[in-house]
């Protein structure tokens, strides 16, 4: 039952129980002398028995009136109890107030008040004060004016305490008091009402109805009042049918109110709060109906690569204003399309559009894409942003990843289906063409990329991991000048796992900081012992870009520096040149932590990033590694020769040492020290090899030069 049914069904309960108690009417009855005068005849006896009659009935209805009153205070109470909205609380005051000032018209009350009370309350005017603060605050809570008009709220309750300074007003002028009141409490109420006032709400409507019968009946009686008309006293009669009127009208708003909380809440389940899309349950119901009716279909996830930018620089509000208006235009852009409709209610247009999740939309197209037309469903997609969004004097223009999975070719459920939509998108980041549908093998590497990065951690756990060391060769003098440290990861079933596979996945599996930590704990502590024998030995190991993050990385190797006690400037520390590129504030932090300490840096993999060399001098390192592809293939390429030449002149003009990679003969080492290249490594000199077979080999050159 609504809550409106249960309002009108404890009314009714409330007047028949004072229907059902004659003995407790002929009582009040029998103490009223009322017809204590007729003689005994006939005629007058049946006169008696009618007025009788009539009394009867009005203390009746006095009753149920009273009742329902009674019983509205109560149910109010338990809401409040429930709910715990102080709404309920004022508005028992209001009709406890209301109830206290009709019986004391009616004369009722002077049974329980004394004297001295009777002349405090001056006719009631006190009541009707405490009456009309409690209706302002029932009125300003059930229509939450304190949220949606703050300065009206402040306005009313500036007015209260004006009715507070009339309490004390009402006892040396009384009926300016009351006037005054009434003429203020109707001109606020009126107020409150029209400017609260809202159409699309039907509760608001109602309550705002529901006060109509009280204003009319105080205009009314200010009116009579001011002429006066002697008919006041027959309007005061209509008083308690105000008061049922706006209580039965009261109740159908708070039915109403409920009502459209629960609308409300229904709309969220279904719905981002935020942007108003439709969100992911409902997408999800489309896709069970679809696959319910053997219906072929394509799910297409998008994904602006812009929402990340947004969100960063003008915040999470302003980023779902971006996603909301890409939302609009794309709808607007694939309404040609054979698309699902999804939520069409009260929409001019039909939408297509989805919240799959904070960063991504989707849509479900019928049947699935041929190959060929995937290229054109792109270009479409990214047409509706290729003019940007303008958002906070700025167009956000960029590209959006899109991912294409269909039912039943890559899925056969619509967790499957949106699983490989996922891994899809996830494969469209890094394709040129940002866009990617799924193939059956993507989910063979996803599963892989998982299965390696839980058994990772194992590795670290269990030292499965090895360091492998590759010599440096000072090429002036053919000495051995150092090493660089390698990890590699001889997994117990899929056997040799190369760096550059494992180490992207460590990255994103959040354990890169955790390998690195090890390989500087495992590479200090072999560079120890290399020290004992070759006391000028430089060991390289290489960082990744998210340890140029990790603030407390140098802690770590200073402390592991003066335990072991290792000279630092026998240490380089190794970082991609674009490590330093992506985050150059977090990177010089770190770099300047390290060379404080003694340590010496070097760029890796130089002439594989954007950066120039004159702006990878502001980092102040000691070596330049050119990357192996421009040394390879030295001997042939005038190009090669051209980008080795320039690089270690530039090198030597910032007073910094190169080393060159993947030096495969002695051709090419020579090249490179007529260059100036000071050293050299690759499998011309020896190949990586573990620490056992380093310190062997170490022996065999010194002993062979």
């Amino acid at each position: 039952m609504t809550l409106q049914g249960r309002l009108f069904l404890l009314c009714f309960i409330g007047v028949l129980s004072f229907f059902s108690l004659p003995s407790h009417a002929e009582s009040i009855i029998s103490s009223m002398p009322i017809i204590e005068s007729f003689p005994d005849s006939d005629s007058n006896l049946n006169l008696s028995q009618t007025v009788t009659k009539q009394v009867y009935l009005k203390y009746t209805l006095w009753g149920g009136f009273i009742g329902i009153l009674l019983i509205m205070c109560f149910y109010n109470l338990v809401f409040y109890r429930s709910t715990k909205d102080r709404t309920f609380i004022y508005y028992s005051c209001y009709l406890i107030f209301n109830l206290i000032i009709l019986l004391s018209e009616q004369g009722v009350t002077t049974l329980f008040y004394s004297p001295k009370l009777i002349n405090i309350l001056k006719d009631n005017s006190v009541l009707v004060h405490f009456n009309y603060i409690c209706a302002t605050l029932f009125i300003l809570n059930f229509l939450r004016v304190f949220k949606n008009n703050p300065k009206l709220w402040k306005m009313a309750i500036a007015v209260n305490f004006v009715f507070m300074g009339l309490l004390f007003t009402n006892i040396y002028f009384p009926m300016i008091s009351s006037i005054l009141g009434k003429i203020i409490f109707d001109v606020l109420i009126i107020c409150i009402l029209i400017s609260s006032y809202n159409a699309q709400f039907r509760h608001n409507r109602v309550f705002v109805m529901s006060w109509f019968p009280i204003i009319f009946l105080d205009i009314t009686r200010l009116i009579a009042s001011y002429f006066e008309m002697l008919g006041i006293m027959y309007i005061n009669q209509f008083e308690p049918i105000a008061i049922l009127i706006q209580i039965l009208l009261i109740s159908f708003a708070f039915s109403e109110s409920y009502k459209e909380k629960e609308l409300k809440q229904i709309y969220f389940s279904t719905h981002d709060p935020v942007t108003g899309l439709p969100n992911r349950l409902v997408l999800q119901k489309q896709l069970a109906q679809l696959q319910e009716n053997k219906k072929k279909h394509t799910l297409i996830i998008i994904k602006p690569t812009t929402y990340a930018d947004a969100r960063s620089s003008f915040g999470i509000r302003h980023a779902n204003d971006y996603l909301t208006e890409v939302a609009k235009q794309l709808n607007i852009q694939l309404s040609g399309l054979d698309l699902a409709s999804i939520d069409n209610k009260g929409n001019a247009r039909p939408n297509h559009i989805t919240r799959f999740n904070d960063d991504s939309l989707a849509v479900i197209l019928y049947d699935e894409i041929p190959t060929d037309l995937i290229e054109q469903y792109a270009f479409l997609v990214n047409a509706a942003l290729e003019a940007g969004v303008y958002l906070d004097g700025t167009y956000l223009v960029g590209n959006v990843d899109i991912g294409i999975a269909s039912f039943p070719l890559h899925a056969s459920n619509v967790e499957e289906l949106q699983q490989r939509a996922l891994q899809a998108v996830d494969l469209a980041s890094k394709s040129t063409d940002h866009w990617y549908i799924y193939k059956n093998d993507g989910n063979l590497f996803v599963q892989k990329k998982l299965k390696l990065a839980a058994d990772l951690r194992k590795a670290l756990s269990n030292d499965e991991l090895v360091l492998y060391f590759q010599p440096q060769i000072e090429l002036k003098n053919n000495s051995i000048y150092g090493c660089e440290v390698l990890l590699r990861w001889q997994h117990p079933e899929m056997g040799f796992i190369p760096p550059d596979e494992f180490i992207p996945i460590a990255e994103s599996a959040g354990l890169i900081n955790d390998v690195t930590e090890w390989v500087v704990e495992q590479a200090l502590t072999h560079h120890k012992s290399l020290l004992e024998v070759y006391p000028n030995h430089k060991t390289s190991i290489n960082i990744s870009a998210q340890d140029l993050t990790k603030r407390d990385l140098p802690v770590q190797v200073v402390s592991l520096l003066t335990e072991l006690d290792i000279d630092p400037s026998t240490l380089v520390i190794e970082l991609t040149e674009s490590a330093t590129v992506s985050d150059s504030l977090d990177a010089n932090i770190v770099l300047n932590d390290f060379k404080k300490m003694g340590v010496k840096i070097a760029i890796d993999d130089y002439g594989t990033g954007y950066s120039s060399l004159a702006y990878l001098s502001q980092l102040r390192f000691n070596e330049i590694k050119i990357d192996k592809q421009f040394v390879m293939e030295l001997e042939q390429s005038k190009r090669d020769q051209t980008i080795c030449k320039t690089t270690i002149e530039m090198a030597k003009s910032l007073g910094a040492f190169v080393v060159a990679e993947g030096v495969e003969n002695e051709k090419i080492a020579n090249i490179l020290q007529q260059y100036g290249c000071e050293i050299a490594q690759g499998y011309h000199f020896g190949k990586p090899m573990p620490f056992s077979d380093y310190i062997q080999w170490l022996q065999r050159y010194k002993q062979t030069g």
